[in-house]
């Protein structure tokens, strides 16, 4: 979770480097009801120097320190500014302030009540500390200071793979059903809210009998909201659909990009040396690779439910392209984060985990700023 389908008066390269002239999106109301944002250019800055997200803090957690992070795995922010660290080994969670200091642990690795393994995920609202255990298909409820408050099995088919907040008091639980993206809101009571199941994703084309799947495939991505939608589409282009149950269709998201071509240099990482794909499945040929990459790879909204598309890296440039709520494209704001680390977004704040050859953990925190 297309292509755009408008004729635009600027094409709008992914990650191209430059000015374009602001522009007014258009919107309209097709026949039953559907609203449709069409953007044809950027409407709130028209560079790269709008917002920008920015390295506010590092904080190091030292080895054989109370709070020492052996394995840390996912991260969450409390409404009170603390930072909560999924360690997976022993699996637990380690609640620190924001200063690093550690305060307390919440939980412990098994298959009891109260108790996850390793595998698992957090997120946190407004006094409460959700865990995914993803082995055991249960969420776990805990209070801020690490009360067992309830637990909740998962056992109508969906494979649960992420979890998130949604607003003070909700969830979102990210799985799927067969090849559908599925969400499913819950409040902090583990009470079922709501779902929404996503068009199945494409068909991968692959080289067969090597079982091995074709690269620069386009896929179907989506992310829930907290006012129980969710917006999704094809990465082969901007088109963006707003849906409550993933079969209906409220508002259409169009913008014009280019997506980046796939490069000689790609073939030759790709099909040259021990390690290639040629190694690996003598059927694979270069020319069966498709002509471009996918347009984006991931979704994530702010705290302020603005849209950020993680575009695909053209010629080492990467970038976002931010859409607001109701599907204005805004501008393009630099991606500024270690392409070799997992970057964890938590609204307008983002983590990344760096281990050093000592064992300690530097948590990197970044932020959205809004300058225009």
């Amino acid at each position: 979770m297309r292509r755009a389908r408008l004729a635009a008066a600027v094409a709008l390269t992914a990650c191209g480097a430059g000015n374009y002239a602001l522009a007014t999106a258009k919107i309209d109301t097709l026949p039953g009801g559907i609203v449709r944002v069409r953007n044809d250019g950027p409407t709130a800055w028209s560079d790269t120097n709008g917002w920008k997200i920015v390295h506010v803090a590092a904080v190091r957690i030292a080895a054989g320190s109370p709070g020492e992070l052996t394995l840390p795995f996912t991260p969450a922010i409390a409404r009170s500014g603390d930072l909560l660290v999924l360690d997976r080994r022993p699996a637990s969670i380690k609640v620190f302030a924001p200063d690093g200091s550690w305060l307390r642990t919440i939980g412990r690795e098994g298959a009891g009540p109260g108790e996850f393994r390793n595998r698992a995920l957090i997120a946190a609202t407004a006094g409460k500390v959700f865990v995914l255990d993803r082995s055991t298909s249960r969420v776990i409820v805990f209070d801020s200071v690490g009360a067992l408050v309830a637990e909740r099995p998962v056992t109508d088919g969906v494979v649960l793979d992420g979890i998130a907040a949604a607003g003070a008091e909700s969830i979102i639980l990210d799985g799927r059903v067969g090849s559908r993206q599925s969400l499913v809101w819950l409040n902090d009571s583990l009470v079922e809210q709501h779902r929404a199941t996503l068009p199945a994703a494409l068909p991968e084309a692959m080289w067969s009998p090597c079982a091995l799947v074709i690269p620069f495939q386009p896929s179907v991505l989506g992310i829930g909201r907290s006012d129980h939608t969710a917006i999704w589409g094809r990465t082969d282009s901007l088109k963006l659909l707003v849906t409550r149950t993933g079969s209906d269709t409220t508002r259409i998201i169009e913008a014009v990009f280019t997506a980046p071509e796939v490069t000689d240099a790609d073939r030759t990482r790709l099909f040259s040396g021990p390690g290639s794909i040629s190694a690996e499945c003598p059927v694979a040929r270069a020319a069966d690779l498709p002509a471009r990459k996918p347009l984006w790879r991931d979704l994530h909204h702010d705290g302020q439910e603005n849209v950020w598309v993680e575009l695909t890296p053209d010629v080492g440039k990467r970038q976002y392209a931010v859409f607001s709520p109701v599907g204005e494209f805004l501008g393009r704001v630099p991606d500024p984060f270690d392409p070799d680390q997992n970057t964890f977004w938590l609204g307008d704040v983002a983590l990344e985990f760096e281990t050093a050859g000592d064992g300690s953990v530097t948590i990197h925190r970044w932020e959205v700023r809004r300058s225009r």
